[in-house]
């Protein structure tokens, strides 16, 4: 019995540590002259303005991905507070893109939830799938679907992390 019960733990460990990480498959890079489409936005802050593009290397990436990860889990517990329920980071697909502000080289993030994807075909009239490694994926509002962050190589932190804004519900009641 104490076997079975150390083998279920060891798979929900892993499990776990899958689910908490993004999946590098679920990621794109774009191209210096394609990076300023990721920085517009209509509901939530960027950065900007953007004075040229460049072409982050896959390290850079890679240690963007391990560096955001705390900040996304930090984010998604205060937006769970105020009621969303984001999913884990091993959900959201991510775009990035090189950008330069203020003359110092950031990488942005446009991360968006893998079920956001699907919601186009749901829609009436729906809407044709965009292929997301190709065009920058802009919704407004989407709440914890989406967000956007940036990232800076030289000093490896995470700044200005952002949930979309939602659409606030109105009343026909006077």
């Amino acid at each position: 019995m104490p076997t079975n019960f150390l083998i279920a733990a060891a798979i929900l460990a892993i499990s776990q540590a899958s689910t908490a990480r993004f999946n590098p498959e679920w990621s794109v890079v774009f191209p210096a002259e394609r990076v300023a489409t990721l920085v517009k936005q209509c509901s939530r802050p960027v950065p900007g303005p953007i004075e040229t593009g460049w072409l982050p290397e896959p390290e850079m990436i890679r240690q963007f991905d391990i560096a955001l990860v705390p900040v996304f889990r930090e984010a998604a517990n205060k937006a769970g507070i105020e009621g969303a329920r984001p999913g884990a980071p091993s959900e959201y697909y991510r775009q990035y893109g090189g950008i330069v502000v203020d003359g110092r080289r950031l990488i942005y993030v446009n991360g968006f939830n893998a079920s956001m994807l699907e919601l186009g075909a749901k829609l009436r009239p729906p809407r044709p799938a965009t292929d997301w490694r190709a065009v920058a994926i802009d919704v407004c509002d989407g709440w914890t679907g989406y967000f956007g962050a940036e990232y800076d190589p030289a000093t490896r932190t995470v700044q200005n992390f952002h949930f979309n804004g939602r659409a606030m519900l109105r009343s026909n009641a006077r």
